[in-house]
């Protein structure tokens, strides 16, 4: 179960996180609106996009997340 939900999230995130600028996240606003759901998981949702959140996210999927959306900051690689 927490494994399923976990997959589940990481996409969810690998898509947002994709999209950094609010007029890209409001295409995506079907996708925010289901995340929303989970009120857990609704630091997501808020822009910007700051390092301090997105290491957040990264911290919290680091287990065989294998979410593609770290490899696009070199900075930000633990591997």
């Amino acid at each position: 179960m927490r494994h399923d939900k976990k997959g589940k999230f990481s996409k969810i995130v690998n898509r947002l996180l994709v999209a950094k600028n609010p007029k890209t996240c409001d295409n995506v606003r079907p996708t925010c609106r289901m995340a929303a759901k989970g009120s857990k998981w609704n630091f997501v949702l808020i822009p910007p996009y700051s390092t301090r959140r997105l290491n957040f996210a990264r911290h919290w999927f680091k287990l065989g997340s294998g979410w593609s959306a770290t490899s696009r900051h070199p900075h930000d690689k633990t591997t």
